[in-house]
């Protein structure tokens, strides 16, 4: 299976609620080329999972512009305090061969460390695709990380 773990893009510093904060301008265009350098990379995803917050659900929003067969999910168990473990187990349910995760700090950077055993910086629209032969703990191969806003291939 492969996983496109994907932190949201730059958000405003603050709102009602940190999950009313919504993406900047700047956030908005780091989400759209992120989905363009996916859809540039060949990959083909068939849902989109992203946690409730607002600026995950606009992050997956622009991103489905470059995948329309895709659905994007929302599962709160993809908010920022949530246990790698259980994200590990859920993502482990879906049988498609390629998904792509949309979420925060600090979840992101120990999911990616509990999949691959590799600790990985993620700063706003970064990207890590991972190759989960099998989805548990230790089990996956970090394939590439990207940074926004050039995603270049790290």
């Amino acid at each position: 299976m492969k996983i496109v773990i994907m932190r949201h893009g730059e958000a405003v510093a603050s709102a009602s609620s940190d999950r009313q904060r919504a993406l900047t301008a700047r956030g908005m265009q780091q989400a759209a080329a992120a989905g363009l350098c996916l859809s540039q990379q060949g990959l083909l995803f068939s849902k989109i999972l992203a946690s409730p917050y607002l600026r995950t659900q606009q992050t997956a929003d622009q991103l489905l512009a470059h995948f329309p067969s895709c659905r994007k999910i929302t599962l709160n168990l993809l908010e920022p305090e949530s246990r790698p473990s259980e994200v590990v187990d859920a993502i482990g349910r879906f049988s498609e061969d390629t998904l792509l995760v949309v979420t925060h700090q600090p979840l992101i950077g120990d999911l990616v460390a509990s999949l691959c055993s590799q600790r990985v910086a993620m700063s706003p629209a970064s990207m890590a695709l991972l190759d989960a032969p099998v989805v548990a703990a230790g089990c996956a191969e970090l394939l590439w990380l990207r940074h926004a806003p050039l995603f270049e291939r790290e």
